[in-house]
């Protein structure tokens, strides 16, 4: 698969869109019949997918009788697409941070078990995001994204105090600095054993580990009993 191809999975093109645009681009400038019979695409289907091409920029049309068709440059018309919904996402996440936060998302004494490492960090991100006091944790690997580290750098500037324990070596002090420059206290500690974090004394991550990222697993408690036992864990290890 080309790269342009990716781009356009990613940006939700359906197959027979991308077909005609990448047909286009090939072809420099074709009529419908002829778009049609290079891509394959069912001539009942293509005036539907160039009207929907041409309503959104990916093509113009350079002549009524015959119709013919243009592919305008990918480079621009794509890079215009992300800018665009880049704008729309942002909006949106200034609709979302409008939500009431008070709104508790998880029932107290619940748990969840969550598999792979994809559920695992949109759910570190939630309960990073409405943390209000702390958060600890006893970490093994310190790679993350930009969007955790921005969320912790919020946190802290709310008044929650982070605080981890984890290998700090060759291979984890970029990992380890980053976060320690805007305010994460850290110390080194390793052990292959023992994953998990507590967030304002009541959220309760267990990590369950496997040999692959899909296969890993973590458990998640809100129980203030079971999280004092972990806390006292934390503070005792911490102090050592």
């Amino acid at each position: 698969m080309t790269q342009i191809e990716q781009v356009l999975d990613r940006l939700g093109f359906s197959e027979y869109k991308k077909k005609a645009y990448l047909t286009l681009l090939k072809l420099k400038k074709a009529t419908p019949c002829k778009i049609a019979k290079v891509s394959g695409i069912p001539s009942s289907k293509i005036y539907e997918v160039l009207s929907w091409l041409y309503e959104k920029g990916y093509i113009v049309q350079v002549s009524e009788k015959p119709a013919v068709y243009e592919a305008n440059n990918p480079k621009y018309t794509l890079g215009s697409e992300i800018k665009s919904r880049m704008s729309d996402l942002e909006e949106l996440k200034q609709e979302v941070n409008k939500i009431e936060s008070n709104i508790e998302i998880t029932e107290k004494g619940t748990f969840s078990v969550i598999k792979g490492y994809d559920g695992f960090f949109k759910k570190m991100k939630e309960v990073t995001q409405r943390s209000t006091k702390s958060s600890i944790g006893i970490v093994q690997n310190w790679k993350t994204d930009k969007e955790i580290l921005d969320l912790e750098k919020d946190a802290i500037k709310r008044g929650v105090k982070i605080r981890y324990l984890g290998p700090i070596q060759e291979s984890t002090k970029e990992f380890v600095n980053i976060r320690k420059k805007f305010g994460v206290e850290i110390r080194d500690y390793n052990s292959p054993h023992t994953r998990f974090g507590v967030w304002d004394d009541k959220i309760v991550m267990i990590s369950l580990r496997k040999d692959t990222k899909e296969e890993f697993m973590s458990l998640w408690i809100e129980n203030e009993v079971l999280s004092k036992i972990f806390v006292e864990s934390f503070e005792n290890l911490w102090k050592k």
